[in-house]
């Protein structure tokens, strides 16, 4: 999902609630997504959509009725925060209706939020970097059903977190180094330009 897109899609696998100060974290957990395939609501990726809209409005439907999670980051800075708040209360008011885990909560520092349901399990964010982060919330998407599991690959041919190339524009984002392993097995290729063929380590 690119920022600046015109139109809003009609349904993320995540929607990311979070204050504006731990902006740079989340959106560097983001670019990550990408390169998982995750399809997520960040609103500083869909200014240009949400322009001219009714704000309460469109948080509700997002938060409520366009996403197959909600995954809130809270912090001292979440617990000040109206919009975010708003965002929280529309995914609690979902997640009653749905018959799985829907509202995700994780935690920057040990701030009470006013409305989160006692017992609910969080996952701590402490020391934890981007990259790691987006790893948990792939898999938990997996284990949902919201994603399938990532297709099993020749060793040594992913990426980061189980990130697997199935196209040209794809291993120039795995950088130099491993793309170069790759050339070497072009001419082996019928259809050069697809790698989803390559034999199973197995077989």
């Amino acid at each position: 999902m690119a920022p600046g897109d015109a139109t809003l899609s009609p349904r993320w696998d995540i929607a990311f609630s979070y204050a504006a100060a731990q902006r740079p974290f989340v959106e560097a957990a983001a670019d990550h997504l990408d390169r998982l395939r995750i399809r997520y609501f960040l609103d500083t990726h869909q200014q240009t959509a949400l322009w001219g809209r009714p704000l309460p409005e469109e948080l509700n439907a997002i938060y409520g009725e366009r996403t197959a999670t909600v995954v809130a980051l809270f912090s001292a800075d979440y617990a000040k925060s109206v919009w975010a708040r708003t965002e929280m209360r529309a995914a609690l008011d979902r997640a009653i209706h749905v018959k799985r885990e829907f509202f995700l909560p994780a935690r920057f520092d040990d701030t009470p939020i006013e409305g989160l349901p006692s017992g609910l399990v969080t996952l701590d964010l402490r020391g934890k970097t981007p990259l790691l982060f987006a790893e948990e919330i792939a898999n938990k998407l997996v284990l949902l059903g919201v994603i399938p599991p990532a297709p099993r690959a020749r060793p040594g041919v992913t990426g980061s977190a189980g990130f697997v190339p199935t196209s040209v524009p794809d291993l120039r984002r795995l950088g130099e180094g491993v793309a170069r392993k790759l050339i070497g097995w072009v001419g082996q290729w019928e259809r050069p330009q697809q790698i989803g063929d390559l034999p199973r380590s197995d077989e």
